[in-house]
């Protein structure tokens, strides 16, 4: 028995969902995209970003990479992808060490030892400079240089509210008003240095004078994966900071997972987190919803079918699931590759030859509406009459939801469009019941 790893797609060959068209639309934006710019990449999580942005690295690589830089024609934009997983780093204080960490590992795969001038220089400058311009550790680090330890933090702090409390006489402070200048001033130099250390980077690679055509394509991934906080701060961090020329950011983010996040630090106090994000985002492409039809269902199914069991004759098992996925329109890929995993133990499992359209639906409910799934196991077949006259408007939502002590509001659209989903063909009770407690058990050890 194998089971079907939760990998993102790495090269159009595997393209069995065919992004191809989204990831096309994607990247002849960035080729005429005016540096600086940020492109967000949205989707539930599931759906296929991560996919996505490794097919859009792929392209990028296929066509500039440093073995062909030189041969490309004159005016020709030269891209340099740079991969950032940010949920790796979620624990670091500072997310822009690994930011730069990731773009100095890049540079030395790009550039050779012997041909590195002076791009130590420009690092050290650019983290001299973070270090001044971001959170309180920076400016506990200010305040010592720059005032010889004669203001801390607690003073500044004092300071502060003296400001708010009376302004006249926290501008007679000139020792207060020459540090809060100095943090001001490095906030902006933060953001040069970034700028310089990218300028040298791309003469590094083809020379001063192609150096204007290189632009720097920054995949920033699982973004919405990390903490709020963390969220927030790489999202600031790009905006003030690292959106400079040369630099085109695209970010892989659950909007709705960043909406609450953005709400969630600012305490939900008259905060849009759409809007702020908008601010943050010049552009969002938006991943399509997958129309996996019985031709392309059948042609991914299928083709696991193997890999999965090997030698073992699971055709017909596997047509039944991909009729059932296509029907129910189940079109989410990871979520897709975990029913594939739990009907194969299903497969192992079984002790006789049941109705299999009805176990595959039970295995699409309690993964997609676990919620459901639980109706089922306390009503059995009476579950989906229920659910049908709910869908038809026979039963509000409120009623059903007071009845059986389920909150549903907000996945009643997804079942509407997911009807077939609960179309269950009628069969012995006892068979059923079975059926669901089997479901119920791999879902437990799966």
């Amino acid at each position: 028995m194998r089971f079907i790893a939760d990998a993102p797609i790495a090269h159009p060959d595997h393209d069995l969902f065919d992004f191809k068209g989204f990831v096309d639309l994607i990247e002849n934006a960035v080729r005429g995209t005016q540096t600086p710019f940020v492109y967000g990449v949205l989707g539930d999580w599931g759906t296929g970003k991560t996919s996505v942005l490794r097919l859009l690295e792929a392209r990028f690589r296929a066509t500039d990479n440093k073995h062909e830089i030189m041969r490309l024609p004159d005016g020709k934009e030269i891209f340099v992808p740079i991969w950032f997983d940010a949920w790796k780093y979620e624990n670091e204080a500072n997310i822009v060490y690994p930011l730069l960490h990731v773009i100095k590992q890049q540079y030395e795969r790009d550039v050779p030892q012997e041909k590195r001038s002076n791009i130590q220089a420009a690092f050290q400058t650019v983290v001299v400079t973070s270090v001044l311009a971001l959170g309180q550790v920076g400016l506990k680090a200010l305040l010592k240089t720059l005032t010889g330890g004669a203001v801390d933090l607690k003073t500044l702090e004092d300071s502060l509210k003296q400001v708010r409390e009376n302004q006249r006489k926290a501008a007679n402070d000139g020792a207060l008003a020459a540090v809060l200048s100095d943090w001001a001033d490095s906030v902006g130099k933060f953001a040069d240095a970034f700028e310089d250390l990218l300028q040298t980077y791309a003469k590094e690679i083809v020379g001063e004078a192609d150096a204007e055509r290189v632009r720097f394509l920054i995949l920033v991934d699982d973004l919405d994966r990390c903490l709020p906080d963390t969220t927030i701060s790489i999202l600031e961090s790009i905006k003030h900071h690292l959106s400079v020329p040369k630099c085109i950011f695209v970010l892989a983010l659950n909007g709705r997972v960043v909406y609450q996040a953005i709400r969630r630090k600012y305490g939900g106090e008259g905060i849009d987190g759409r809007e702020y994000l908008e601010k943050i985002l010049n552009y969002a492409f938006y991943v399509p919803e997958i129309d996996l039809d019985k031709k392309t269902m059948d042609h991914f199914v299928q083709k696991q079918r193997f890999v999965l069991v090997g030698q073992t004759d699971y055709k017909r098992e596997f047509d039944d699931l991909s009729t059932a996925l296509a029907e129910s329109k189940f079109n989410n890929p990871r979520r897709i590759k975990r029913i594939l995993n739990r009907y194969l133990i299903y497969l192992q499992r079984r002790q006789a030859d049941v109705h299999l359209p009805n176990t595959i639906r039970l295995l699409l409910i309690a993964e997609y509406f676990p919620l459901l799934f639980q109706l089922y196991m306390r009503l059995g077949k009476q579950a989906s009459e229920r659910i049908s006259e709910l869908l038809n408007g026979k039963t509000a939502v409120r009623d059903f939801e007071a009845t059986y002590g389920i909150s549903i509001e907000q996945i009643v659209p997804q079942m509407r469009y997911m009807e077939k989903l609960f179309d269950l063909p009628t069969q012995n009770e006892q068979v059923f019941n079975k059926q669901i407690r089997e479901i119920f058990e791999i879902t437990r050890l799966f």
